[in-house]
Formats: C-alpha cells, sequence, structure tokens
C-alpha cells in the first residue's frame, strides 16, 4: 500500500485532533497551543500552514531552511520545534529511500511529514539543510554547491552541527509569530545525541531524541552491521553470503575506527570522512550517558522496533539510566512497526503503513502539550 503526503496528513489530524473543543480562559497571556480570540483564550484551530523561507550564517556559511507556521483564527504565538539531521548529508526534509534492511521505493520526506503534522496540530517547526548537504553528494536534493562553500569541506566536524543548530535555534525563535521561550529541539540519529548538548540555549524548554544511539559511534556502527549480520542468518542459508560480508564490514570498520581513536591510523580519510571529522564524532558520543542525565528540562525518547540502525536496546539503556539515577523527567516509547526513519511498516514489516507513523506523530504533541507552559 502506498501511503501520500496528503493521507499522513489527514491521519496526523485525525490523531492529533483537528476540531478540538474551545476551552476559555481568563484574559491575559494564553497557555501553550492556545490563541486569543476576542477576550478570552481557546484551543487553537489551525486553518492552513504558512511556509517561510530562512536562511541564517554561521562560520562564513549561510544555511536555507524552511519555517512552516499555522495559521490560525486568532492572535496566536506558536510554540516551537527545531529539527535536527541525522548522519549523512542530509537535505531540510531529510530525504531518504531507505534504511538498513529496508528499501522504501520512493523517496521519504521525514522532516517535511513530522513538520506539516506538527504544525497542524499549532507549532512552527524549522528544518534546514545541513552543513555538508552539497549538490554534489546528495542526489541534487540540496541548493548548495560544494564549490560556494567558505572553508575547507573537509575541516567539516561533528561540532559545526551543534553549533549550526544552535544558530538555527536562535534564527527561528526571532521570527514573527514564534514564542521564542517555548522551543523544543528533535534531533534524529546522530541529531539525536545533539539535543542534551543544545539544552542551555535561551527558550528551550524539552527535547525529543527519535532513535538516539546510547554508545558511542564507532561501538555503534560495528554493533548495527554485525546485528544485522545475525539478522540475515536467521533467515536461511540463502543469506549466508551477505551475513559474511557484513561481519566482514563490521571488523573492517572496528579495526579502523580503533585505530583512528587511538591515534595509529595511517590515512587521511575513512569511507570518505577525514579522521578528524570522526574523531569529532567520538567526542560529541562519549558522554552520552552524563549529558542525557544532566539535562533538566523533559526529554521524550522514540525508537521503532523495526530499527536496524540503532536497536530498540539503545532506549532500554537509556531508560536504564534514568532508572538508575531516579531521573524522573524522561519519557520513553518503543513504537510498534516503526523503521530508523519512523516509516510505519504493517504485516511484519512487508508492507508500507505511513510514511512517518501517526502514533510517534501523536505521542509528540501529547507530550509537548503535557509540559510546563513556558515563562
Amino acid at each position: 500500500m502506498r501511503t501520500t503526503t496528503a493521507s499522513i496528513l489527514a491521519i496526523a489530524l485525525a490523531a492529533c485532533g483537528a476540531d478540538p473543543a474551545e476551552e476559555t480562559a481568563a484574559p491575559g497571556d494564553c497557555s501553550r497551543y492556545q490563541e486569543r480570540r476576542g477576550d478570552a483564550c481557546h484551543e487553537v484551530r489551525t486553518i492552513g500552514l504558512e511556509e517561510r523561507e530562512i536562511a541564517f550564517e554561521r562560520d562564513g556559511y549561510t544555511l536555507n531552511g524552511t519555517l512552516v507556521v499555522p495559521t490560525t483564527e486568532g492572535e496566536y504565538l506558536a510554540p516551537l520545534f527545531v529539527l535536527v539531521h541525522g548522519s549523512g548529508p542530509n537535505d531540510r526534509d531529510e530525504t531518504s529511500d531507505g534504511n538498513l534492511g529496508i528499501g522504501y521505493g520512493v523517496d521519504v520526506p521525514t522532516f517535511r511529514l513530522l513538520a506539516e503534522g506538527l504544525a497542524q496540530a499549532g507549532a512552527a517547526v524549522f528544518r534546514y539543510d545541513k552543513r555538508s548537504c552539497f549538490t554534489e553528494n546528495s542526489a541534487g536534493r540540496c541548493p548548495n554547491s560544494v564549490a560556494d562553500y567558505p572553508g575547507d569541506p573537509g575541516a567539516i566536524l561533528v561540532d559545526d552541527y551543534v553549533f549550526d543548530l544552535r544558530a538555527a535555534v536562535r534564527a527561528a525563535g526571532a521570527q514573527a509569530g514564534i514564542d521564542a521561550r517555548d522551543v523544543t529541539v528533535i534531533g534524529h540519529s546522530q541529531g539525536a545525541n545533539f539535543v542534551p548538548q543544545v539544552a542551555d540555549e535561551p527558550g528551550v524548554v524539552g527535547g525529543v531524541q527519535l532513535a538516539g544511539p546510547s554508545l558511542p559511534i564507532d561501538v555503534v556502527v560495528v554493533e548495527q552491521m554485525r546485528l544485522y549480520a545475525d539478522d540475515l542468518e536467521a533467515k536461511g542459508s540463502r543469506f549466508a553470503k551477505d551475513a559474511e560480508a557484513y561481519r566482514a564490514e563490521a571488523d573492517r570498520f572496528e579495526v579502523a575506527l580503533g585505530q583512528i581513536r587511538d591515534g595509529t591510523y595511517a590515512g587521511a580519510q575513512f569511507e570518505g570522512a577525514p579522521v578528524g571529522h570522526w574523531r569529532s564524532w567520538f567526542d560529541r558520543t562519549d558522554h552520552l550517558r552524563e549529558e542525557f542525565l544532566a539535562m533538566k528540562q523533559p526529554i521524550l525518547l522514540l525508537n521503532g522496533d523495526l530499527d536496524f540502525n540503532v536497536r530498540s536496546s539503545h532506549l532500554d539503556r537509556f531508560r536504564g539510566w534514568a532508572e538508575e539515577a531516579g531521573k524522573e523527567n524522561a519519557s520513553f516509547l518503543l513504537v510498534p512497526g516503526a523503521t530508523h526513519s519512523f516509516v510505519q511498516l504493517t504485516d511484519g514489516g512487508r508492507g508500507l503503513r505511513e510514511f512517518f507513523s501517526s502514533t510517534a506523530l501523536d505521542a509528540i504533541v501529547e507530550w509537548h502539550k503535557s509540559l510546563s507552559p513556558a515563562e
């Protein structure tokens, strides 16, 4: 079954309540997801979506993105979500035609679907092209060329993505109709690890980790290949060669990344990424437990149970850390039938139901509504 963008949004509207009952409140500042109509506050009614093209600069480079703002009936300051991508040269829509072990047969604009669903519920959402997203390495989906980059593209570090995210939060929060006191960061995969790292940005009231790894990247990348090899072997002898190839790749990655970590790697690059980029990625993922536990704002963590990139064991590990430390501001959800990109599958993974899981979307909206109002 092929699901269109329109049907995804229809599902999202039904899940999130497109026609909520009015709830009047005393005059004054309205609460999250409330708009002023006349002399009182009412539950917000989204009657349309406005898209604004936003550009912002950091470190001499212009990043381009799209801000989606709900059009409402009254006076409304929308809470803001800022989306940050997974690894690779992702465009603002985080477009992908598949994840490890699963092909969708069509490009899926994960972030566009998520942004439109959240905006229909009454939030503004900003998504932007990643610093490394050039036309040359992203199937033409990005507006930039590596020739236009003001510095050395080979010197881009994972740190740059974090600082870009900080700049994106500030740029989007400064837009008209946005409540800059009420910002929530949503990170996917690699970007999920950035959420606690930017929680100190002014106005950030919460964070969402979608398929966030709980271990250093050199451990995760080897783990995902070996576990997938196990999956292939379980399917029967006809997949034995494929399983063997994945195990060989896992061994190769383990050796090379180990050498990069201990400083003995002889080359300048590995798998197309400079050694310095890998080392910066190690630095950003070596303290995930401490950063997660230190985050004072509420945080929601979601994984799909058909995610072969970041297994549900990572969600379990975060949950275990929270329980051991008595951390009470973390919420967890394993989404049945969802992939790494939160495409919703059916029949044990044999059919495609939704390009973005309405279960995941609904969970984000309901969690967000439960947060304390912005001050």
